[in-house]
């Protein structure tokens, strides 16, 4: 029992880093193999702990958005506006992003500063989280031979770095959204003359 407490209190406090932080699969498939935890005790506790992590990482950004400049606020605004006239496709987005690897917390991030309704991400990020992890436990089945390099590789693959830091860059695209079109229409234009 006390391995399954400590697997949801180390996977709620990773939700709640906002950038960098391992992924919730590598603790799954490490307490699994390890401590050889039951499979769906595992997925259930890693996808319910994961979310609330994220959900209360969006409840924080949320509260920080009152100290940002208001051309910030603006962007996010019209960022809003943008999201609301295009439902289907962001629905569909946002679908193949909760069950992606992909990192979650700029998603998570980035709903709270918009104040999108998070009970309902938060509920998709649940069943995507089951799926991905559920995959990863099995996939791990296969293909672990040493936890030690499971876990490391899950720290300091350039894969995982370098999705962080796409998604930090999507996020401050969001913070700048008119501007950051306006640029993408510039330089598209640019290289449409040429």
């Amino acid at each position: 029992m006390s391995n399954y407490l400590l697997l949801f209190g180390l996977v709620l406090l990773v939700g709640l880093i906002p950038a960098f932080g391992p992924p919730s699969w590598v603790f799954a498939v490490f307490f699994y193999h390890k401590y050889k935890l039951v499979f769906l005790a595992i997925v259930l506790i890693t996808a319910l702990s994961t979310t609330i992590g994220r959900l209360g990482l969006s409840l924080l950004t949320k509260k920080l958005k009152k100290y940002l400049p208001i051309t910030i606020l603006a962007n996010l605004n019209y960022a809003k506006d943008i999201l609301e006239r295009k439902q289907k496709s962001t629905w569909l987005f946002l679908g193949l992003f909760v069950i992606s690897p992909l990192p979650s917390a700029q998603l998570f991030e980035a709903a709270g500063l918009l104040q999108n309704n998070l009970l309902s991400l938060g509920g998709a990020f649940f069943i995507g989280r089951i799926v991905s992890i559920s995959l990863y436990l099995l996939i791990s089945k296969l293909v672990v031979q040493n936890i030690s390099d499971l876990w490391s590789a899950g720290l300091t693959n350039p894969w995982i770095l370098s999705a962080e830091i796409v998604c930090i860059m999507a996020v401050l695209v969001l913070l700048n959204l008119k501007r950051s079109i306006f640029y993408f229409h510039k330089i598209k234009n640019r290289l449409l003359k040429k």
